[in-house]
């Protein structure tokens, strides 16, 4: 217990030195991204090579999980 509660507060003495403050250019950049993914995605759909769209639906799917589950943490801390 005494090594989970040491872990926990390194994190939250991180946490402290990182700035989580609101940007719109970072929203901005955020849809842009996606929308370059999306774009390569259903480009790929429509050509001949339309199986390899896995590997980027794979990582867009990877990348909204995480973006979702640093929210959470965010919110929970």
């Amino acid at each position: 217990m005494l090594v989970f509660q040491v872990q926990t507060n390194k994190y939250k003495e991180m946490r402290k030195q990182l700035n989580f403050e609101f940007k719109f250019v970072r929203l901005v950049q955020q849809f842009l991204i996606d929308g370059l993914w999306l774009t390569g995605i259903v480009y790929l759909l429509q050509t001949e090579y339309e199986w390899l769209a896995f590997i980027p639906i794979s990582l867009f799917m990877f990348r909204q999980f995480s973006i979702l589950h640093e929210a959470v943490h965010h919110l929970s801390h």
